[in-house]
């Protein structure tokens, strides 16, 4: 009896362990890895890097062109800048604020933008 009644709270707490374990990613907001070292270059600087480059810029961003593709400013220049809605972490941002942006150079032969992985407030 007493095996039966030890089986079964093990059987409980496995349970009940991998039911937690599998939902934990479920309530996650858009967190991931930032490289706090990662340098912040300017818009200019992007404007002459190769295609799929990590960069970390910071700017304002004046517009929202057209979906998902927004104008982003800085002292050095403008680029284009897309921006997917899991991107913003959840933050309102208007003309106003600066922001800092995690992604990659995208660069086709006649154009070069910014692939955002993420969109935080200064």
């Amino acid at each position: 009896m007493k095996k039966l009644l030890y089986i079964m709270c093990l059987t409980a707490i496995i349970g009940f362990a991998s039911l937690s374990t599998a939902n934990a990613g479920k309530h996650n907001k858009g967190g991931g890895y930032q490289h706090s070292a990662m340098p912040t270059s300017t818009i200019a600087e992007v404007l002459v890097m190769e295609d799929d480059v990590p960069v970390k810029v910071s700017g304002k961003l004046t517009k929202q062109v057209k979906g998902d593709t927004y104008q982003l400013e800085d002292p050095t220049g403008m680029i284009m800048v897309e921006i997917d809605e899991e991107d913003w972490n959840g933050n309102i941002v208007t003309e106003q604020d600066t922001v800092i942006i995690y992604g990659e150079v995208d660069k086709d032969k006649d154009k070069t933008e910014i692939d955002a992985k993420s969109v935080h407030k200064k």
